[in-house]
């Protein structure tokens, strides 16, 4: 009997609760922050244009196939998402495929299963903190001033270094940016970063049943993953953590671990799958 499955998944998530901003008081005489003269505020929603809603889609197929001798099993699921900040999003794909089969009576049965899996995840959002957190600038921002200018033009070109620069309200006095109040619609499209996982996983297990009181056991599995990172930050990002030009960084992680198993009624052997043999338990017979 075989059976083929397909099934999808949409989920929308959206920004519910949000902080409460006062529009009593408007920016101070420089400029540079609220809490100045108190007046008619023109309430500009600059957090809430900031945020959109995230959507995430998974389909996936399955193949299932077989008798009482051997059963087949294959999946595929694609993964595909877009968080309440845009530029962040997720690609993942997933396979599967697992065979299993028994012969000579079932005296040997074999089971066998292996997975991939890729994964990309762009512009992963600062997880708390001062620094290159978009939230910062955003909440900060001056009470009664309107952010869309430097949403639009979050950069400008300049003349002498001949190159676009950072675009923001507030500067030292050196012209550089401060550590934690940058533009966030600079942070999201000229600070940005990618992950890269790759993953492979696969097992396999032989069962021989030798006589009525004595059956063995093989067992072994990998499990290889593979992590990459990019990360990005442009000219005019604050000096102290990007330092005074562009940066670019991307670390590679590879991992691989490995066990196999031997067993017995009696007797139960394991050992990493590159070396001797490291451990072993006797048991004795109930």
């Amino acid at each position: 009997m075989s059976r083929v499955t397909f099934s999808s998944n949409l989920t929308v998530d959206h920004a519910v609760s949000l902080p409460e901003f006062q529009n009593n008081y408007g920016q101070t005489a420089d400029g540079t922050s609220s809490w100045g003269d108190k007046g008619n505020l023109t309430d500009y929603d600059n957090v809430g244009n900031w945020f959109g809603n995230g959507i995430t889609a998974i389909n996936s197929l399955t193949f299932q196939t077989g008798n009482d001798k051997m059963q087949t099993y294959f999946s595929y699921a694609n993964t595909r998402g877009t968080g309440i900040v845009d530029s962040n999003k997720l690609q993942k794909h997933n396979i599967t495929f697992r065979e299993t089969a028994s012969f000579f009576n079932d005296r040997l049965k074999l089971d066998g299963n292996a997975s991939l899996m890729t994964q990309t995840i762009r512009n992963t959002p600062a997880g708390g903190g001062y620094y290159l957190n978009p939230l910062v600038g955003l909440y900060s921002f001056p009470r009664g001033a309107d952010l869309a200018p430097y949403a639009e033009n979050f950069e400008v070109f300049d003349t002498d270094r001949n190159m676009n620069l950072q675009n923001w309200y507030t500067k030292n006095e050196d012209g550089s940016f401060s550590e934690w109040d940058q533009n966030p619609y600079w942070i999201k499209n000229r600070v940005t970063n990618k992950s890269k996982r790759y993953r492979a996983l696969a097992s396999i297990s032989a069962n021989i049943k030798a006589t009525d009181w004595l059956s063995i056991q093989a067992r072994g599995n990998v499990d290889y993953v593979s992590d990459k990172f990019d990360n990005k930050m442009y000219a005019s990002t604050a000096a102290n953590i990007a330092g005074k030009n562009d940066e670019t960084g991307l670390p590679i992680t590879d991992a691989m671990y490995g066990r196999m198993n031997k067993t017995s009624k009696y007797m139960v052997i394991s050992w990493p799958c590159s070396t001797k043999p490291l451990v072993i338990f006797p048991s004795m017979p109930h």
